[in-house]
């Protein structure tokens, strides 16, 4: 059954954890022989020979009204058109199955609020951005027009059941997949080495990697902050952390500057080599606040590289039982964060969690992630057919 199928996401790129799993998507469906269309607002910098691109006119300022416009006007975009199935990757207000990637609005509101003063959270709750996307998100979940939503972890499903009225079945977890011979063990000699030349860190130096972008929510600072307890502690040998990821870094310099502990962070900006960075590290550290699936790290423990990350990161779930890495409780919890990365300085220990790590990522490559998703697609594909007929 050849199947006709429309990708919607607001800006496709080669940058950012969603942008870089749906291109990948795409780039896997068309060799499937499925004839792939993609709705955007824009796309830069990425190949796209075989996809179908139809613009989306959408305002750009302010935020609120770029979120409304895009996901009006790309309803009305594929009205235009017929398809077998629209999978959305975007809060939009016409699609068969919603990728809930971003992960539910309402619980990283909660998330946020955590520590906040009163006033910041009185702000959150009266500003029109965050309520319109929340009114987006009920006409997603709650409305008869999304026929599936998919989410990348057991708790993103959690979250959507908790605080919206949608039957369970309408909602399936699949986790997300990661191309196994890009992100390779093997790299580590032949790319990591020369990129730490590259970089100016020497061989022996024990390398942290953060990757993500949206350096709040990701919990860069606490990152930072456990550099300056283990500095201040004397604990041998001082780790750098290397911080890739799109977003203003000013912020996070002065914080650096202002702990002692700024000639130990680089900030190298977006990246789109990350297999060469993750062949340079020693542990991938993530302290998010709220995560629904980083992708950077499955791509981490593809590559074989232990991860320390937070509960509240979706792929935690792949750690439990200790596989592959720790599990942060409190990702707030700076000494718990130093505690986790001095626990990966023995070379032993390390070299035993990288492989459990690559192990378990064999069990989610991207190939088995796409097959699975053609078959929900072709299920509903042929239900709707049934009900047309």
């Amino acid at each position: 059954m050849s199947l006709r199928v429309a990708l919607v996401r607001m800006n496709y790129s080669p940058y950012g954890g969603a942008e870089l799993y749906l291109s990948r998507f795409a780039r896997v469906l068309l060799q499937k022989g499925v004839e792939v269309h993609l709705f955007s607002r824009r796309w830069n910098g990425e190949e796209r020979e075989g996809i179908h691109l139809h613009r989306v006119p959408a305002l750009t300022y302010p935020r609120t009204l770029r979120i409304l416009s895009f996901a009006a006007f790309s309803a009305l975009a594929l009205r235009r058109n017929a398809f077998d199935v629209v999978h959305s990757f975007e809060r939009t207000l016409r699609q068969d199955i919603y990728r809930a990637g971003d992960g539910c609005h309402r619980e990283w509101l909660l998330r946020r609020a955590r520590g906040a003063p009163s006033w910041d959270r009185v702000l959150t709750a009266i500003h029109p951005f965050h309520r319109s996307l929340l009114a987006v998100e009920r006409a997603i979940f709650e409305g008869s027009g999304t026929r599936k939503v998919l989410t990348n972890s057991r708790r993103g499903k959690e979250e959507i059941l908790r605080h919206y009225r949608v039957p369970e079945g309408k909602v399936d977890v699949l986790y997300n997949g990661v191309d196994l011979e890009r992100f390779h063990p093997g790299n580590r000699e032949g790319l990591g080495g020369p990129l730490r030349r590259e970089l100016g860190i020497p061989a022996e130096a024990f390398l942290l990697l953060f990757v993500g972008s949206g350096f709040e929510r990701k919990g860069l600072r606490y990152a930072i902050a456990a550099l300056a307890e283990l500095k201040e502690k004397r604990v041998r040998p001082e780790p750098r952390l290397a911080v890739i990821g799109k977003g203003d870094s000013s912020p996070y310099q002065r914080l650096a500057a202002d702990l002692g502990v700024s000639r130990q962070v680089l900030f190298l900006g977006p990246r789109r080599n990350l297999e060469a960075y993750y062949a340079a590290g020693d542990l991938f550290l993530l302290p998010t606040l709220y995560d629904p699936f980083s992708n950077a790290c499955l791509e981490a423990m593809a590559s074989g590289v232990p991860v320390v990350t937070s509960r509240s990161n979706g792929a935690s779930e792949l750690l439990e039982e200790g596989r592959g890495g720790e599990i942060l409780e409190d990702p707030l919890d700076v000494s718990s964060i130093a505690s986790s990365i001095k626990n990966f300085f023995d070379l032993d220990r390390r070299r035993e969690a990288g492989h459990e790590a690559r192990r378990v990522a064999l069990e989610f490559s991207l190939a088995d992630n796409v097959e699975k998703a053609l078959g929900i697609y072709r299920e509903l594909a042929t239900r709707q057919g049934r009900e047309n007929t």
